[in-house]
């Protein structure tokens, strides 16, 4: 009884490593870069790490947190086509950013303190999903220009464009363009409420400014022709060179040269075929 305990025991451990390895393997990171750096923008790769400075470039990994100065800012630019702008005296961590087995994306910031705006892109599957966090809201971003604020004492957030999931104490609301809500310490929201005048104007503008970036990065993406591949190989001119070529071989190919090779093959069952060119 106890041999049968413990293999049980066993294989149940190597299932439990191989779901771990499984999933794992199945989440892939993506690609997230820092952009439009200006001012004081530091990043600390993991906690306790010594902060370092940004550079426009530079890959923000996975449990990195960046930071901005007074009068600085940054973007932080997925290469699936999302972008968020940091606005000054903020600290923002990434805490998530896979593109799952299914072809999903997962994607999670956190706001310590201060304030972004996102451009996130619509989500293409059902297990995709792009939220923004503060200690006491989460906030399910689908397919918007977003707002999002924690200045400590409470939490706001809004939509320009598209819509925004926000759940805090066990509730959710959603909100829709030109709309806000706030959630304070507690978790408590407030009513949901037009854009407060003094965050509409900025919300706009860098709803436009993060819009027009994911835009540009397609673009840049398709390329000058348009996302039409050009000719492998040089092109028409290669191409024609190569069919002049071959013309002028089989100009001088000897016609019962190759009658004969045919004939040999035929009667001894091979497949070979030489090919003679005699020089003009």
């Amino acid at each position: 009884m106890k041999t049968k305990q413990k293999t049980n025991f066993t294989v149940m451990m190597i299932v439990i490593l191989f779901s771990g390895m499984a999933y794992v393997a199945n989440a892939a990171p993506m690609d997230v870069k820092a952009d439009k750096v200006i001012g004081s923008v530091d990043v600390q790769v993991s906690e306790g790490a010594k902060w370092a400075p940004v550079k426009n470039g530079d890959q923000i990994a996975v449990g990195a947190t960046v930071r901005t100065g007074a009068g600085a800012s940054c973007m932080l630019k997925w290469a699936t086509g999302n972008v968020v702008k940091i606005s000054p005296l903020s600290m923002i961590k990434v805490e998530e950013a896979e593109k799952t087995s299914s072809g999903g994306e997962k994607s999670s910031l956190n706001i310590k303190q201060g304030k972004l705006f996102a451009h996130v892109k619509k989500l293409d599957t059902a297990d995709s999903k792009f939220e923004v966090k503060t200690p006491t809201a989460v906030a399910g971003v689908r397919g918007s220009d977003v707002f999002g604020i924690n200045n400590g004492n409470n939490s706001t957030f809004g939509v320009t464009n598209g819509l925004m999931a926000v759940n805090a104490g066990g509730n959710e609301v959603v909100l829709e363009p030109g709309f806000a809500v706030s959630v304070d310490v507690s978790g408590s929201m407030s009513d949901i409420i037009p854009i407060p005048l003094d965050i509409k104007q900025e919300a706009n503008e860098n709803a436009k400014e993060t819009t027009s970036e994911a835009a540009k990065d397609e673009n840049n993406k398709e390329g000058n022709n348009g996302g039409k591949e050009e000719p492998k190989g040089g092109g028409v001119n290669e191409e024609n060179a190569v069919n002049s070529n071959t013309d002028n071989i089989l100009n001088n190919v000897t016609t019962d040269q190759i009658i004969q090779d045919v004939e040999k093959s035929y009667k001894t069952g091979t497949v070979d075929l030489n090919i003679h060119v005699e020089p003009r």
